[in-house]
């Protein structure tokens, strides 16, 4: 993947130039290679590029752009198979950004990170930190991590949190989604549950069904939990 930021801001190809000027992509003649390859780590190049379909720019959360049919989205995609080599450092401010950048407007924050560890101790760190209202799991399948983050309204912030921790901490990056299919625990809700010193009873909504890119589907269920 070639990747461009304000520090490395220009694809040479063999004919012309691609240049990021803020956040601008703009053609030129010629130009002064200086762009980062992501591929099992993150390195600087400067040769010149024979044929690109796509590339990413990472200012920001982190943008794909199709050169073929001219647009731009945002993607994670930069960050599949993300092996800390090289400059990856390079790219992190984009992967934070992309994280609160989804924080700050979901309601029932999902994620999905694939990782593998050096030391899954770091991992084991992460999730005795997690905190009411957000929840952690995970299952270790051939030496990758799979792990679920979860959390309710008012918690995005800690949310965030917790994902840009089990970014910092994995050796690589085999997948993230935000916004994906996940089951809320019940323990999310009822940890919310507080003392009011009046014996009353408190009313809890649980989802019984699942999530899908913020929505919920379907309906929840009340479920009584007396309070003494």
């Amino acid at each position: 993947m070639y990747v461009l930021t304000r520090r490395f801001p220009s694809l040479p190809l063999e004919k012309g130039c691609i240049e990021l000027a803020g956040d601008v992509l703009t053609f030129s003649e010629k130009c002064q290679g200086r762009y980062l390859v992501a591929k099992r780590g993150v390195y600087p190049s400067s040769e010149p590029v024979k044929a690109v379909e796509e590339l990413y720019i990472a200012e920001g959360p982190p943008l794909r752009v199709d050169l073929v049919a001219g647009k731009a989205e945002e993607s994670l995609r930069l960050f599949q198979n993300f092996v800390k080599a090289g400059l990856w450092r390079e790219l992190a401010s984009s992967f934070y950004a992309a994280a609160s950048s989804y924080a700050a407007r979901c309601h029932y924050c999902t994620a999905v990170v694939d990782v593998a560890f050096k030391k899954p101790i770091a991992l084991e760190n992460v999730i005795s930190k997690s905190s009411r209202g957000v929840g952690v799991s995970a299952e270790e399948r051939r030496g990758v991590y799979h792990i679920e983050v979860v959390s309710i309204p008012g918690h995005s912030q800690r949310f965030k949190e917790v994902v840009v921790e089990i970014f910092h901490v994995a050796d690589a990056i085999k997948a993230v989604k935000f916004g994906t299919v996940a089951e809320l625990p019940l323990t999310l809700y009822l940890s919310q549950s507080s003392n009011r010193g009046d014996g009353s009873t408190k009313f809890i909504s649980q989802p019984f069904r699942k999530l899908y890119e913020d929505v919920l589907h379907v309906s929840t269920r009340l479920l009584i939990k007396q309070l003494s």
